[in-house]
């Protein structure tokens, strides 16, 4: 199993979370818990600002995605899927 590294300054959206903390900011289209910030990627914009992000998050779920440029992060940036 691979093992995911996060610096302590770094923002990290959690796409998708579902009962899942990892991260600094959780998103799911029905949150399951009060700190998950309700957003179906596929209707509605991030509710964060372009390049808010160093890395973005997300497990079992992307191919439920129909938009990848909702994902608010810089060019340089990484992501695991």
């Amino acid at each position: 199993m691979k093992t995911l590294s996060c610096d302590i300054l770094e923002k990290i959206l959690n796409l998708g979370c579902g009962l899942d903390k990892y991260g600094t900011h959780r998103i799911d289209v029905k949150p399951l818990d009060k700190d998950t910030i309700k957003c179906d990627i596929n209707k509605e914009k991030l509710p964060f600002p372009n390049n808010f992000f160093d890395k973005v998050y997300c497990r079992n779920m992307i191919m439920y995605v129909s938009n990848y440029n909702n994902f608010i992060m810089p060019p340089e940036g990484n992501h695991t899927f």
